[in-house]
């Protein structure tokens, strides 16, 4: 069975969560059958300038990687920019490749409509497609969040999501949807890492039965010798944030609680002082964001410290370095890969009590929750944590460890072995 895994990025130029799982996939297919499975990512011909624009090209000699250096899709329906280049060079590396199953692990960059020339292409392949967040439900990054407010969003319709972006017709968005459900029956089956985000699916409009829950594939399953025990009670008051630095993520979140900790220990200085480190990038963020956080940062340098970026191989070591990992987002998350290499490293997590995240995280079994977006509680729930060693303990010892590699390419093997291709009369009344 030859594979085609299609993602958004590659880990050697984007490190987000979704690129990372992506890539995780390809690794434990092709750990078994290195010749039968590609991995072809998008890449923004603006920041390749060296490589032809609207081709594809091997990311290096005797890999099975490739990258596909095209504009980014269209915001409104991620359709692709310059459709006819892209297409020529799409088709000829498909025809190469000419793949059983295409895996298309997000259609940010490549295009929606990436599908609907695989499906005539190949009209007997298998297509299936990851959700990674609620892209086709919501056009705000796919994060349900209300413009400007900020407000979580727990439905989508064109009356709201035009209150949203009061600059697009109420029709935009009728149009968008059908756009997208038009390309998702062209879709064999969909794979969501959260059964929050395939209610949510279900709730739009795909079937239940087409919606198939497996987590996603994590390498950092291959380092276990980083793993490490603590050698300290200190470790206890230690918390860690890893990840991107943006809005979306809760930064501000925890350091508000930061600052919350900061002013609650100068009345009580006999109390256990936490220690919050941060991990990660600002990484394509406004000058106005990175200024905020520098700002915000300066706050509480007792108990706060900036580490910058790290590197993907290090995150098991840096994680089993602390006591705790935050994930204070303030959207819904789908299935956070931060959470699972928290897992994997032995340590329990503190996590806003919303969505994929609450779903992952059990209050009190192997992690706490907060309430989201109250950067207060979230100093609350740090306080007492930094002071109970035994309750740490006790949730360190209910972390469950995340699957390998190499179960988690044979549940995705055994998936596609299930699926068989969607009628040609399903296919033909969408032309």
């Amino acid at each position: 069975m030859k594979i085609l895994i299609v993602a958004h990025g590659h880990p050697d130029y984007s490190a987000g969560g979704a690129e990372m799982a992506a890539y995780s996939l390809y690794r434990a297919l092709s750990d078994e059958n290195p010749d039968d499975v590609c991995f072809l990512s998008w890449i923004s011909s603006e920041r390749m300038k060296l490589h032809s624009p609207n081709e594809v090209t091997r990311l290096g000699p005797g890999r099975n990687e490739w990258l596909l250096h095209a504009p980014n899709s269209e915001w409104l329906y991620q359709s692709t920019v310059s459709r006819s280049l892209i297409s020529r060079s799409f088709i000829r590396f498909m025809q190469k490749i000419n793949p059983d199953v295409i895996h298309f692990h997000h259609y940010l960059g490549i295009g929606l409509d990436a599908i609907r020339l695989v499906r005539r292409l190949f009209p007997n392949c298998r297509i299936v497609v990851t959700l990674h967040e609620f892209l086709a439900i919501c056009l705000r990054d796919g994060q349900m969040i209300t413009r400007p407010a900020n407000k979580l969003c727990v439905r989508a319709s064109s009356l709201r999501c035009s209150g949203c972006f009061p600059e697009l017709y109420r029709s935009h968005f009728g149009l968008r949807e059908l756009w997208y459900k038009r390309h998702f029956a062209m879709v064999d089956g969909f794979i969501s890492p959260s059964q929050f985000l395939k209610q949510r699916y279900v709730a739009w409009g795909i079937q239940p039965e087409r919606i198939e829950v497996i987590e996603n594939a994590q390498v950092c399953t291959e380092h276990p010798e980083q793993r490490r025990d603590p050698q300290s009670n200190a470790i206890v008051s230690t918390f860690g944030f890893f990840g991107q630095l943006n809005p979306y993520k809760g930064i501000d979140i925890l350091l508000k609680a930061a600052v919350s900790i900061s002013a609650k220990l100068a009345a009580n200085p006999s109390a256990v002082l936490p220690r919050i480190v941060v991990y990660g990038t600002m990484a394509g963020q406004s000058d106005e964001f990175k200024d905020q956080m520098t700002t915000a940062f300066s706050k509480a340098p007792e108990i706060l410290e900036y580490r910058g970026p790290y590197d993907m191989s290090e995150v098991i070591s840096l994680m089993s370095s602390v006591g705790w990992v935050v994930v204070p987002s303030i959207w819904w998350e789908n299935s956070p890969v931060v959470i699972e290499e928290a897992f994997f490293s032995g340590r329990p997590v503190i996590c806003s009590d919303i969505g994929g995240m609450a779903e992952k995280v059990t209050h009190g079994l192997n992690g706490l929750q907060f309430r989201a977006r109250d950067p207060d509680d979230l100093a609350r729930v740090i306080l007492e944590a930094s002071s109970n060693e035994v309750q740490w303990r006790d949730m360190t010892r209910n972390v469950r460890p995340v699957p390998g590699l190499a179960e988690t390419g044979t549940i995705h093997g055994e998936y596609y072995d299930r699926l068989a291709p969607r009628r040609v009369s399903e296919r033909e009344a969408l032309h």
